[in-house]
Parts: C-alpha cells; structure tokens; sequence
C-alpha cells in the first residue's frame, strides 16, 4: 500500500495472544515482516504440456479422423491476494467503525464532537488477520479426450477432466467469549483467521456432439457427469464461512457449495433453405421476403447445487466469531426426497440441534434445486444500396420460451419458521 495504510494481526502459535502489526510502527501496531506484510513468494511455476496424436490407418483418417488428445497444467490464483489486501486496508488503525446510541442519561450532553474512536491502548480491535507465510493457492488440471468424426462435419468427443486445488483458502475464527470452542484470546475482540490449508478435487466426464455449420445448420450438445469435494469453497464459489471445529478442518471436508452432479447444455443455429444459394426462393419478392431468415435457440438442464443445514445456536462459548456462524446440525438419515415440494424440499426430520457445539451433519449434505430454461431467437438481415453493400439486421429473442419456474433460495438454518421450503424463483 503506497501510503503503508494497511493492518494484519500477528497470532502466537496457541492463538491465546494477538499483536496488531503495520508496515511501520503505528499507535499500539509494531513493524510487520515487510511492506506488505507478507512473506513474499519467487517460486511459483506454472508448467503446462499438450500432446495431440492422430493415429495412422484408413479407419481413423480422412472422413472418419480419430483424434487423441491429453493436457497437464497449473494455475495460480493469485488474485485472491488483492481481497486479503483489501481486508488489511479496511483494519484500524487506519478505518475505524463507532456506533453512537442515544443517551439516557442528561449528563454530560453527548454530540458528534465526542471522540469515539479512542479506545483502550491494551486492547486490539481489528477483526482480520492473515497469515503472513499464506501460500499462493493453485490448481493443477488434466484432462484426456478422443475425437471421432462421425460423418462430414460432425463429430462425437468423450473427455476425462480432473482439477486438484492447493494451498486453498482456509479461514478460522476466534472470540473471546467464555469457554468459546475456540482457543480464547486475551487482549482481542472476534477475528477471523485466514491461512491456507485447504484443498479440493473435482472430476468429471463430459460427452460432446457438434456439428460445424454445413448446409446452413450447425449445433452442439454436451452433457457433464462431474463431482467436486473440498473443506471450504472460499475460491471457487460461495461465501466466507469458518470452519467449524478449528482443531478439526478436515472435518469440513464435503461437496463443495458449487458442486452439480448433472449438465446438459445444447445449442443450434439453422438458416432456413430460402434466399440466395439457397433451395427455394432464390430471386424476386419471394427472396427478399423469405430469403435470409435464421432460428436459433439454447437448451441449459443442470441438476442442483449443495446446501449445507446450519443451527444459530445462542450459546456464546459455540461462537467461534461473532456475527459469523458456522455450527452444523446433527444429521441422521437420508435428506433428499423421493417427491420434493416447494413447503418440503428436503427431509428436515432428518436434523436436529447438536448436543454440543459440534453438529456431526456432512457440509454441503443437502442438493438444492435444479433448473431448465430454454432460449430462442429469429433473426433475418436485408441488404440494400447499391451492390447490397448496407444491411439492416432484425431479431426477436425470448428468453425461457417455456416460463418454466426455476426455484432458488433455499432455507436451510435449523429451527427457522421456514426450515427446508423454497424462497424464491429465477427470472421468467
């Protein structure tokens, strides 16, 4: 930060002590490891490799060509620095947030003169820390395919594809509440911890059929089969949530919140056989009128995304972080249902509360709703001027053609008056 306006807390090693630290000495804040308060990281190769083989023979060559291919590659995701420094700026001593009640009391008068952000020297108020040794996260990918041309212009793909994330974002809280599950701190207020130590896995076989633009239709259907497991879902899709138990991150481990089990997604575009070059009204008022008339349209089906059942619990020692829960509900039978409805789209007699502060129900245990929409648009152009060098493009596109509802919004907290119904709809 060019004005060193950033904040980071240094946590002991049994997280009971925290320190606020800054790139230079500021207020109570000693010097931090650096300037921008990380350890820095010069290491970080990305190796990629591709390999494509078509094998020799008259029956997989010329019209029937059989394609072998094969990948390896690592990403970086180095953006997600920038919301940890993000995170930092927003910290005191620098960015202080005061609440101003009304007083009860006729003296002394209290106004906006009053200074409210002094606080006591022995106490730390900022509510983020981040590892300062916090590894860059990264994926590494593969995948395999072979292709096969089933005819001129068409052909049929079948691809493996596997994602293994690292050094994932994994993000801890501490409060200084009384027997708190979490390790009590002496001199702060509630933080989250963020650090990496998570990590994910994602398979899927995935099916395409596609035919190149010939003879004025062109179209592609693919189908996904696909699993995705992580312990925190940070990077990737979904929110910020800690974990629940901190001496037990891998009990985390579950579907991660983007996770679909199922996808078909199917488009085409057909010119229809009029006009110019074409079959039928090729010249005259029937051109112009018929001639130069396209459809098109979109299919998308997916299966839904996972839930995870979560209890507000009152208790201040099961709140790791103010404001931030992530207790789980005890889970003890299957929680889908044969026949889903929008009052019961789960099996909520399957939960309860936990007899401790530790709920033992899977992360991500309940499958939301899926959805199926379907696009579609007619378009024709007319050349005009001379050599019909201008052109005048018209199209009317609907978006689902059907209105077929597409439930979202689930509510999955334990004990709401709402507990396992649908909230809400997408766009008709």
């Amino acid at each position: 930060e060019i004005d060193n306006r950033i904040a980071n807390l240094a946590v002991s090693s049994d997280f009971t002590t925290v320190q606020c630290v800054t790139p230079v000495p500021t207020g109570n804040c000693i010097a931090g490891p650096s300037a921008s308060l990380f350890h820095g990281h010069y290491n970080n190769w990305a190796p990629r490799l591709g390999i494509a083989y078509q094998p020799p023979g008259k029956w997989f060559s010329g019209q029937h060509q059989l394609t072998i291919r094969a990948g390896y590659s690592m990403f970086y995701v180095e953006s997600y620095l920038n919301t940890l420094a993000s995170e930092m700026a927003n910290q005191p001593p620098f960015a202080t947030a005061n609440t101003l009640t009304t007083q009860t009391v006729a003296s002394p008068p209290l106004n906006f003169l009053t200074n409210l952000s002094a606080g006591s020297l022995s106490s730390v108020t900022n509510t983020v820390a981040v590892n300062p040794n916090y590894q860059v996260p990264y994926a590494m990918i593969w995948n395999t395919s072979i292709e096969y041309n089933l005819v001129r212009n068409t052909f049929v793909e079948v691809m493996y594809t596997g994602t293994r994330g690292v050094h994932l974002d994994e993000l801890l809280g501490f409060s200084l509440a009384s027997g708190s599950q979490a390790n009590t701190t002496q001199n702060a207020a509630g933080f989250t911890y963020d650090t990496t130590g998570a990590f994910s896995n994602f398979n899927a076989l995935q099916v395409r059929l596609q035919r190149r633009m010939s003879r004025g239709l062109g179209f592609t259907a693919r189908y996904t089969y696909s699993k995705s497991l992580d312990d925190a879902s940070t990077i990737g899709g979904g929110g910020q949530t800690v974990i629940q138990n901190n001496a037990n991150p891998r009990g985390d481990y579950g579907l991660s919140s983007f996770d679909m089990r199922h996808q078909f997604l199917g488009n085409f575009t057909y010119q229809l056989p009029f006009g110019e070059r074409q079959r039928f009204a090729t010249k005259g008022w029937e051109k112009a009128v018929f001639g130069a008339w396209r459809v098109n349209s979109s299919f998308t089906a997916h299966s839904g995304t996972s839930y995870t059942v979560r209890v507000f619990s009152k208790n201040p020692s099961c709140q790791n972080v103010p404001g931030v829960n992530s207790e789980r509900a005890d889970q003890t039978g299957n929680a889908a249902l044969t026949n889903p409805t929008v009052q019961e789209w789960f099996n909520t007699a399957a939960f309860s509360n936990p007899a401790a502060c530790f709920g033992d129900a899977p992360r991500n245990s309940v499958t939301g709703p899926g959805a199926f929409t379907i696009n579609s648009g007619v378009s024709k152009t007319i050349q005009f001027g001379r050599d019909g060098l201008r052109r005048l493009d018209f199209s009317w596109n609907t978006t689902n053609l059907l209105n077929h509802v597409n439930y979202t919004g689930l509510s999955t907290v334990y004990g709401s008056s709402t507990f396992g119904q649908i909230m809400g709809a997408g766009a008709m």
